[in-house]
């Protein structure tokens, strides 16, 4: 082989690894990019993926089922909303990790539950705290 065909050769292994790094980046998976949803807002709609990141007013723990209730203040929005996370996404952890007054990223579809508008969360991972 050449000096020039083998330069070809490492340039070219060099492009597809930049692509495959920058897809890797950039997939809904890795949560560094999420097309998929969008900021929560007063103008949200019922069904809506959003993300929102909010200061804790309130949390319990439902009687039937062992699901977590928040009530939180988003930074977007003027009005409080709350936050529904089931047993099975999480909510005993979930519960250990954030308190009043912290403030949290959440993520989850826009739903409406007994006349007030709720975010239901899918997985643990849709709700992290906030350390800074």
């Amino acid at each position: 082989m050449q000096k020039y065909e083998k330069v070809t050769v490492v340039l070219l292994i060099m492009v597809v690894a930049s692509i495959a790094i920058l897809y890797m980046m950039t997939s809904p998976d890795a949560g560094l990019i999420d097309s998929s949803y969008s900021d929560y807002s007063d103008s949200s709609n019922v069904g809506d993926s959003v993300m929102v990141q909010a200061k804790v007013l309130d949390m319990s723990m439902t009687f039937t089922g062992n699901h977590l209730m928040l009530t939180v203040e988003p930074e977007s929005a003027r009005t409080p909303i709350k936050v529904f996370i089931r047993s099975s996404a999480g909510a005993d952890a979930i519960s250990k990790e954030i308190s009043v007054d912290d403030i949290i990223f959440v993520r989850g579809k826009l739903d409406e539950y007994e006349g007030e508008r709720e975010i239901v969360v899918e997985t643990r991972r849709d709700v992290s705290k906030n350390d800074q």
